[in-house]
């Protein structure tokens, strides 16, 4: 676990701006803050830097095709980034809904076409004028009785740190963070930064994008293509 405080004091510790033990200024955490969730926030379209998944639960209306999914949508949940895995649950019965892109949901002769459960889910990530994502499932759900639910896993999507705020994160991503971020101060922190600092964190921050990466191909079972840089060449594939 570390505070948003935690992992500011790590980089300015790294451009040796701060003793390990020391106290920083107010302005230089908020700036380092700030420098955190601009990356945060960039590194959100970047499934390969996502660092979690988390679980959502929404109540589905009958006959009802289409949800809105966002911080105050219909589900209310932070905006996903990317939905993993879908379930319709009725009871016991708890069966998974295929991911479409916007091609094959769109390629239905009857998009109005229904069942008593539905077998595809398709994300429209563009945003509305309120900010919320949109989910459709097909065929129209007709479930009659019960209280049936849609559960996702999604990526996490950018929530914004705070200094006091407790994050649930592993230990190896707060170092990498940390080196992150300090390589993103460089040029705000400027001459205050020593030679012989810069050096190490360039060299460091370079390195840091690249373990989160691993990290997440491993934690996450990830393909090594999906992870990889932008830009990248990717490794040959093997033969089964």
């Amino acid at each position: 676990m570390a505070t948003g405080q935690n992992i500011v004091n790590d980089a300015l510790t790294y451009l040796a701006l701060m003793d390990p033990s020391g106290t920083p200024s107010a302005s230089d955490s908020t700036t380092c803050l700030q420098v955190l969730n601009n990356m945060w926030e960039s590194w959100g379209v970047d499934e390969g830097l996502i660092y979690a998944l988390i679980p959502f639960s929404g109540n589905l209306v009958t006959t009802t095709a289409s949800y809105t999914i966002g911080s105050g949508a219909t589900f209310d949940t932070p905006r996903p980034a990317r939905i993993y895995k879908a379930y319709f649950v009725l009871g016991s019965n708890r069966n998974e809904l295929k991911i479409v892109e916007a091609g094959e949901y769109f390629s239905h002769n009857d998009l109005t076409a229904s069942a008593a459960t539905p077998d595809e889910l398709y994300a429209d990530y563009n945003v509305d004028s309120d900010g919320f994502a949109t989910l459709y499932l097909w065929p129209v759900p007709t479930f009659g009785s019960g209280s049936p639910q849609l559960q996702i896993l999604q990526g996490v999507n950018f929530t914004a740190w705070t200094l006091t705020d407790t994050y649930q994160i592993p230990q190896a991503y707060r170092d990498a963070l940390g080196w992150a971020i300090a390589f993103r101060c460089l040029p705000i922190f400027g001459e205050a930064v020593g030679q012989g600092a810069a050096q190490v964190v360039a060299a460091e921050g370079a390195k840091a994008e690249a373990r989160l990466r691993t990290m997440n191909q491993k934690n996450r079972q990830l393909q090594p293509g999906d992870v990889m840089t932008p830009g990248a060449p990717q490794e040959p594939q093997r033969a089964a």
